[in-house]
């Protein structure tokens, strides 16, 4: 970094006083920064010598990074382990979830159009291994329906036991009332 500074320098390119070196080890920002010498210190390379005394003058100065953040580490380390099946299925099933709490019905949508988006998302579901009950799938319908569906609601829950119900046929019967 010193020799950059240099070179820039000499090609009269304006560089800021201080070069900024990002570590993602909390430890050697810690060293780097503090002159005082711990007993604790063990194999001690030369080079944190020199990048000491840089931080005392005013040259450098380190900063801490999170190692997924540290991108030049693609070029050195391995890429961490991927998650389990388990944790993957888990995260994507936390986001089908958060999208299905999310849906509501817009203004102008159909009964149609708004059961295909919730038979999207309970494939999805079943795809992961997880699958919706006629029963949670009927009072997301009866949740996210517009005020214009009121009366048809207070129809079928007379005619018919919601709770028994299956999703296809209190769509059906939204859609013939």
């Amino acid at each position: 970094m010193i020799w950059i500074q240099s070179l820039l320098a000499e090609l009269c390119v304006p560089i800021s006083p201080k070069a900024l070196i990002w570590c993602d080890s909390s430890a050697a920002v810690v060293v780097a920064g503090n002159p005082v010498m711990h007993s604790k210190f063990k194999h001690v390379e030369l080079d944190v010598f020199f990048v000491r005394e840089k931080v005392a003058a005013g040259i450098l100065q380190v900063g801490h990074v999170p190692g997924s953040y540290q991108l030049a580490d693609i070029l050195t380390k391995p890429l961490s382990a991927p998650m389990s099946l388990r944790e993957l299925l888990n995260a994507q099933l936390q986001r089908l979830l958060g999208i299905y709490w999310r849906l509501l019905m817009k203004e102008l949508e159909t009964i149609g159009e708004y059961y295909a988006k919730l038979c999207d998302l309970s494939n999805q579901a079943f795809a992961l291994r997880e699958e919706y009950s006629n029963t949670k799938l009927v009072r997301m319908v009866l949740r996210s329906l517009r005020e214009r569906f009121s009366i048809k609601v207070i129809v079928i829950e007379e005619a018919k036991d919601l709770e028994s119900l299956a999703i296809n046929e209190f769509v059906g019967s939204l859609q013939t009332f």
